[in-house]
């Protein structure tokens, strides 16, 4: 077996994750690893950082394409903020499977738990995660498309509710909803909290959510394997569901550890 590992900016601070799981893919039993700046192809595994990047995800496609699998890694659902922090994998999808997440163990990983809040408001606000524009091309969408059809969608379905829009980043705040109302700028703990329902794609939102104990729609995700049978789970279904995204949060460190875990999902 051969794990070929895409480096093409020498100067990412998460290099450090992808050459740690280039020294131990042998003693893990995934065989000779070497790093390239371009994609070979070739090769039984293909590993990155940022699979959804307009220059990688075409590898990314052809890997599969040709039979191969391949494992990603974009920042973190937890301590994602630190520079160097933890990164969340994803296996020959850009998220986790419903089979995936459901094949993760129930008990969370060592010193990654879990305090429950109940910071919903029924007559709050409702929060639009925004997208960004990366996400939506890879949708065949243009920026701000999936946001102003949710509005809209929402707006007949709540007329009395306000509806806000979180842009994924507000440097990536789409110009297009401008007439929107913008949530406030603040963490995302912060601005949760008295909101009745978020809605989003596929955002690390729809997590903070459910510990916050905010009802969420999804499209997609880590959380849609619970959230797309209800909007408002159990705490108990929520810390099941909290506790097996832990496995798919890594830190660098953790190298020899994410390669035992990928064997059990390959």
């Amino acid at each position: 077996m051969q794990v070929e590992i895409l480096i093409d900016d020498p100067t990412h601070a998460k290099n450090g994750l992808l050459r740690a799981l280039q020294r131990t893919a042998a003693a893990a039993g995934f065989g000779e690893a070497f790093e390239t700046p371009v994609y070979r192809g070739g090769s039984e595994v293909l590993v990155m950082w940022g699979a959804g990047r307009k220059d990688h995800f075409p590898a990314w496609q052809q890997q599969r394409k040709a039979g191969g699998r391949c494992i990603g890694f974009d920042p973190g659902y937890w301590g994602r903020s630190a520079p160097v922090g933890n990164a969340r994998l994803h296996i020959d999808t850009m998220h986790p499977t419903p089979e995936q997440v459901w094949r993760t163990p129930s008990a969370h990983r060592l010193g990654q738990t879990f305090t429950l809040r109940e910071d919903a408001d029924p007559a709050g606000p409702i929060m639009i995660v925004g997208m960004g524009r990366k996400a939506a091309l890879m949708r065949g969408e243009r920026p701000g498309q999936w946001e102003r059809e949710k509005y809209e969608a929402l707006r007949i379905e709540f007329p009395d509710r306000r509806i806000e829009y979180r842009p994924k980043k507000v440097s990536q705040a789409a110009e297009s909803l401008s007439d929107i109302p913008h949530a406030a700028e603040a963490p995302i703990e912060q601005g949760l909290v008295g909101c009745s329902l978020v809605v989003c794609a596929s955002s690390n939102v729809s997590l903070d959510a459910c510990v916050a104990g905010v009802p969420v729609r999804c499209d997609g995700g880590f959380a849609h394997v619970l959230y797309s049978g209800c909007e408002d789970p159990t705490p108990e279904q929520r810390l099941d569901l909290l506790n097996r995204s832990t496995w798919w949060n890594w830190h660098a460190s953790e190298a020899a550890e994410i390669w035992a875990f990928a064997k059990t999902m390959m």
